[in-house]
Order: structure tokens, then C-alpha cells, then sequence
């Protein structure tokens, strides 16, 4: 088992130390504009950690902690916040093991046991899809998870030893840096916690962990009141009413089984590398795994309500809860107007991993009750199978490696043409490089900023860890001390 967690992470880590982006792009720009700039001139406050666009946005106070140390200590490289992503990855994993592990009781686990916790960790940090490691806004995904598997972890010791104070401090942490992510987490645990409690008879200990829990949220939500701010603009489709969104999803009831299909076996394998792999049968391929995923997930819940609710049974339900409110979220705030095809944008892979997770997870809790002894031998098949997918994605990723670095590449050239002539932004233009989709007013303030703070492409720390986006932007790198075109 340990193997396996020491070779998914280094290979998952080595992928992310070759394709992660370091350039600026996408959403950090809106980090840059209401983050790092007030910090750089001076003016910063508990308000910009927390401020956020409108609409279902999420401050993310964490990331931008570790931007402003980035700029400080390495000129604002997005390769280092990857790094930085995958240490979180490995905390999660080992906080995920540790929880699936936490009975005082101790009991005699089986070999498959460990072949399943193995599976999970194969599944964790599967190179299913690039994205997960190319972009670090993504990959710093993994801090949120490890907050949460904390609570999960925090919440099984206050059922089961009355410690409450670790989970308050667990849920207070998460609280301020997942935002309202965190109501999803109490909401979660407060379900599967009563569960245990009108199993085991204990329903006294299950509410004071779900009062510690709903104090500790209600307190963060009243430190974002007090201090967080909301600025700068978002897109429309964010600030749509609830009753808008239902209603939205109820005329696309037709792609219901697409709802349950793309989320459930990306979590397996995304379809970018079923397509690679697989070519026309893929969609065939889909269709197959996504009805045992269906088998499995009833599977899933005939078990949960057949084994004690111990810890392992403890995080497999609540994992798998989540996987459900992840799910819901994306409905609400995203599919209910772009469809079911929208499912399949890459870095919502992180969250369709937990139900698989959770489904092995449910198998090794089962493997540890007395008479499971079919279980025990049938579940070596899952395992072998998540295991040996692995290399063929593996070897997909890679193959795609080459690629995302050759387009960082064209990103630079891209930028080097506005700064040499912001007017008129490259024709066809990387969809991450936000540069191009600004306003002229607001394309010259960036471009002038990161010039005269010697930030990312402009900073020699940054060039030295990247020469070939160094030569790439070589045209505007003589500006970088005089003054670029108005």
C-alpha cells in the first residue's frame, strides 16, 4: 500500500513540475487586480484576503496568501503554487487514510483492505486529466479537500471520544479558507453524525458535534460579513436566482442520465484519454461503466445501511455525500444554462474521483465485518483494474505533455505582441491568457503593473526557472526597464 501511495505521488508530482503553467492566466488576473496589487502599494487588509467577486465566487484567502509569498520570494511563479498544490494532495491522502483508520477498537484488517486504500490512492493522484496539474488554480483544489478530510477525521473523534474542541478548530480553519464550502461540509457531516447516533443510540454525542460544527460556521460566516468585500465583475450566470436555476434544470431533464453518466466514470477515466485510448467505441465504453457505476452506487448504500457506521463506513459516507453536493453545486451554478456537455470541462475531475474514492473506501469497511468473506475476494478485481488503468492514462498525459508546453510557449509570444502593441491583441489568442478579453484601459494597467513590479515574465527569478518562455517573450523583455507602448 505504501508503495503504491509513494509511487502515484511521485508521479503525479513529477507530471505537475513538467506541465504546470507558471504563467499568469485565467482567474489570477482577478487575484492580481483586487489581491496583489492593494498588498504591492501598501494598502492591504483583512478585506482583500476575503473579497470576492459576486455571484457564487469563493474568496479562496489561502491561495492568496501563497501568491503574495510567491511574489516575494519567487517573482510570482504559478509552477511553485503547483508544487505547493500536490504537498496538500499528499497531506489530504494520508489524512484520508488516517481517518479510514481511526477506531479505537483496532480491528484485524485484511490484505484487501490495504489493497483498497491502495486503490484510492491510485485513483487520488490518477493522471486522469492534465488539467488537475496544469493549472494551479486547480491543483491548490487539493488544499480545500485536506481541510475537509480534516473535519471528516475531527468530526469521527468527537462522535466517538466527546473531543470537541479539535473539531471546532478543524471547522473554524476550514470555514475561513473553503468560504462557504464549508456549510456543504456541515451539512454533510451533520447528516451522516445523527445517522451514527440513532444507530449506535448515542444521539446526545451526535448533536453536541453537530452544535460545535454549526457554531464554528456560523462564526466564519459572520467574519465574512464583518470584514470580506465584494469587487469586480462576473458573468451573469452567476447572480441568476435559485428559482431560475431549478427551473433551468428542469427543462434539460432529458440529459438526467448524463448527469449521473459523465461525472461518475471521469472519475475513472475523463474523456479526453477514453477517446485517445479507445478512439470510436469510446462513447460505448462510457456508456458500459457508467451502468456497473450505477450497480455501484446502490451497492454503495445497501452497504452503508447493512455495516456499522465505524470510521472507515464514517468517511466513505461522507465522501461520497460530498461527491453528491459537489454535484449538486455544478448543476446549479453552471450546467442549468450550459448543459450536460459542460460536465465534461477538466478540472471538475478532482471532485468526480470522490465517489469512486468513496466506493472503495465503503468496500474496505465491509471487507472488516466477520462473514465478508466473498467481498474479500472480488474486491482484489476493482483494485487490479483502477491499478493497471492507471498506466495507459499515465502514458496519455504524457503523451499530451509536449504539447501543453509548447502552448505556455505561444501563450508568452502572445503576450510579448500586446506588450509591444496593447491596442490590438493577438487575433486568435490563448483562451487563458485573460490579457486579450480586457478592456484596452484595463489591458495597459496589467501590462504596465507586471512591467514596473517585475512580476512573472518580467522578473529575472522567473526567467531563470523558465528560459524558453524567457526567449519566447524576448520582444518586450527590452521594455521591461522603459516604458511600454501607450
Amino acid at each position: 500500500m505504501w508503495a503504491v501511495f509513494a509511487t502515484a505521488f511521485i508521479n503525479a508530482l513529477q507530471y505537475t513540475v513538467a506541465v504546470c503553467n507558471p504563467l499568469i492566466s485565467a482567474d489570477n488576473w482577478i487575484f492580481i487586480d483586487t489581491f496583489l496589487r492593494p498588498a504591492i502599494d501598501g494598502r492591504l487588509d483583512i478585506g482583500d484576503f476575503l473579497v470576492k467577486r459576486a455571484g457564487v465566487d469563493h474568496a479562496q484567502p489561502l491561495n492568496k496568501l501563497l501568491m503574495l509569498l510567491n511574489y516575494r520570494l519567487f517573482g510570482l511563479d504559478f509552477a511553485i503554487e503547483g508544487v505547493v498544490g500536490m504537498g496538500f494532495g499528499l497531506a489530504a491522502l494520508l489524512v484520508l487514510y488516517r481517518a479510514s483508520i481511526a477506531d479505537t477498537l483496532s480491528p484485524s484488517r485484511p490484505s484487501v483492505f490495504y489493497a483498497l486504500m491502495a486503490a484510492a490512492a491510485a485513483v487520488w493522484f490518477s493522471l486522469n486529466s492534465s488539467m488537475i496539474y496544469s493549472f494551479s488554480l486547480v491543483t491548490m483544489g487539493f488544499a480545500p479537500f485536506f481541510f475537509a478530510l480534516t473535519c471528516i477525521w475531527a468530526a469521527w473523534h468527537a462522535l466517538e471520544h466527546e473531543r470537541l474542541w479539535p473539531l471546532f478548530l478543524a471547522m473554524v480553519i476550514y470555514g475561513v479558507i473553503g468560504d462557504d464550502s464549508a456549510i456543504i461540509a456541515v451539512l454533510v457531516l451533520t447528516m451522516v453524525s445523527l445517522a451514527w447516533g440513532w444507530r449506535s443510540g448515542c444521539m446526545r454525542q451526535a448533536w453536541r458535534a453537530v452544535s460545535v460544527m454549526v457554531v464554528a460556521v456560523v462564526l466564519c460566516r459572520i467574519f465574512y460579513a464583518v470584514f470580506g468585500e465584494i469587487r469586480g465583475a462576473t458573468l451573469p450566470v452567476f447572480n441568476v436566482p435559485l428559482a431560475q436555476r431549478v427551473a433551468g434544470l428542469t427543462s434539460h431533464w432529458r440529459d438526467a442520465w448524463q448527469w449521473f453518466a459523465i461525472p461518475t466514470t471521469s472519475g475513472v477515466a475523463y474523456i479526453a484519454p477514453l477517446q485517445r485510448l479507445l478512439g470510436a467505441p469510446w462513447h460505448v465504453a462510457q456508456t458500459v461503466l457508467a451502468l456497473v457505476l450505477l450497480l455501484a452506487h446502490g451497492w454503495f448504500w445497501r452497504a452503508a445501511w447493512r455495516t456499522p457506521i465505524r470510521a472507515t463506513s464514517f468517511v466513505a459516507i461522507s465522501l461520497m455525500l460530498l461527491f453528491y453536493a459537489y454535484l449538486t453545486g455544478l448543476l446549479l451554478t453552471r450546467i442549468f444554462v450550459r448543459g450536460a456537455d459542460y460536465l465534461n470541462q477538466p478540472r471538475y475531475i478532482s471532485f468526480y474521483q470522490f465517489n469512486i474514492i468513496a466506493l472503495l473506501v465503503m468496500a474496505a469497511a465491509r471487507s472488516l465485518q466477520p462473514h465478508a468473506t466473498g467481498l474479500r475476494r472480488w474486491a482484489w478485481v476493482p483494485v487490479l483494474v483502477l491499478l493497471l488503468v492507471q498506466i495507459p492514462l499515465s502514458l496519455s498525459a504524457r503523451w499530451e505533455a509536449p504539447y501543453i508546453r509548447e502552448y505556455y510557449v505561444q501563450m508568452a509570444q502572445q503576450w510579448a505582441a500586446m506588450a509591444l502593441d496593447p491596442l490590438h491583441p493577438p487575433v486568435v489568442c490563448a483562451p487563458e491568457l485573460a490579457l486579450c478579453q480586457m478592456p484596452y484601459a484595463r489591458r495597459l494597467a496589467a501590462l504596465h503593473f507586471v512591467r514596473d513590479k517585475r512580476i512573472n515574465l518580467y522578473s529575472p527569478r522567473f526567467d531563470a526557472a523558465h528560459p524558453q518562455l524567457a526567449r519566447a517573450a524576448a520582444p518586450m523583455l527590452p521594455n521591461a526597464a522603459g516604458s511600454a507602448p501607450e
